[in-house]
């Protein structure tokens, strides 16, 4: 019998969760090797085993936020991918609305009062390099950051890191169909 980690680690390497751009490459600290593919310039094979980690422990997070009734914020900068997890989330999450919210800025830490949420950032090192946002952020109580970017930032505030990037929608899928299966097992 399969057990659950080999499970998601087949699932990762069959959603091209670890494939990347080899443009990008250079940025990332967990790069295995680099590997050409017919009609694919050249991508980089991200190391399975440490995605695996990083994607369990975003799966624990996730977890606490239906445990404990505590919400999910995800943050997407780039317009195409906020309209797009609205769009899916919103026919998909309809009874979850009030546990899940998607928002385009930081501005919600201002707007409503949260307290030991969790945050998800997709796509942006705002993290490393703003300690206004920083200061937002652990003044509002929330310490459960989990970042998702290609960018191997310095100093990274104890947040949980998934080394991707959602250029290619079929991870942003791949992570919506994670979310989904979280809330919807008992």
């Amino acid at each position: 019998m399969q057990t659950k980690d080999f499970l998601l680690h087949k699932s990762l390497i069959e959603s091209d969760f670890l494939l990347i751009e080899k443009s990008l490459s250079n940025k990332l600290a967990i790069v295995d090797k680099k590997i050409n593919i017919k009609r694919v310039e050249s991508v980089s094979l991200l190391d399975g085993f440490s995605m695996l980690k990083s994607v369990k422990q975003f799966i624990s997070l996730v977890l606490f936020t239906k445990t404990y009734n505590k919400k999910l914020h995800i943050i997407a900068n780039k317009k195409q991918q906020y309209y797009f997890l609205k769009l899916v989330l919103a026919k998909n999450f309809t009874t979850l609305e009030n546990v899940l919210c998607i928002h385009n800025t930081f501005d919600f830490l201002i707007k409503e009062p949260i307290n030991n949420d969790i945050v998800v950032v997709l796509d942006s090192a705002l993290l490393s390099n703003n300690s206004h946002l920083i200061q937002r952020l652990f003044s509002n109580q929330i310490y459960l950051i989990h970042s998702i970017n290609t960018i191997l930032e310095t100093n990274s505030f104890g947040t949980y890191k998934i080394f991707n990037n959602f250029k290619d929608y079929k991870k942003l899928i791949f992570l919506i169909a994670l979310i989904e299966k979280i809330y919807k097992t008992n």
